[in-house]
């Protein structure tokens, strides 16, 4: 099991420009298949878990360059819900 950041780390600096410590905001989940090959990859066949977290993050900062805390927390809602991580409860990074 691993923590797996909703906002990734690659965006560390556009997380905080908006005031967002993206250490406050993880969900616990499986390492091997869930976190590398399902989140960050090209996810699953039956699109339970669409891959390209990060990828999806690029897009919306280009689309959304000045992207308020709002508008931030709101995306990232969404793809937990489309990442079926909703249902996970959010915690700080390393802590239960």
């Amino acid at each position: 099991m691993t923590d797996h950041h909703v906002f990734p780390q690659q965006f560390r600096s556009r997380f905080g420009d908006a005031a967002i410590n993206i250490d406050d905001f993880t969900v616990t989940i499986n390492h091997n298949t869930t976190h590398l090959r399902d989140a960050h990859g090209n996810g699953l066949p039956n699109q339970v878990m669409p891959g390209g977290w990060n990828k999806r993050w690029a897009e919306f900062f280009d689309w959304n360059p000045n992207a308020s805390a709002t508008e931030i927390y709101q995306f990232g809602g969404g793809l937990m819900d489309e990442f079926g991580l909703s249902g996970l409860p959010i915690h700080p990074y390393g802590k239960p």
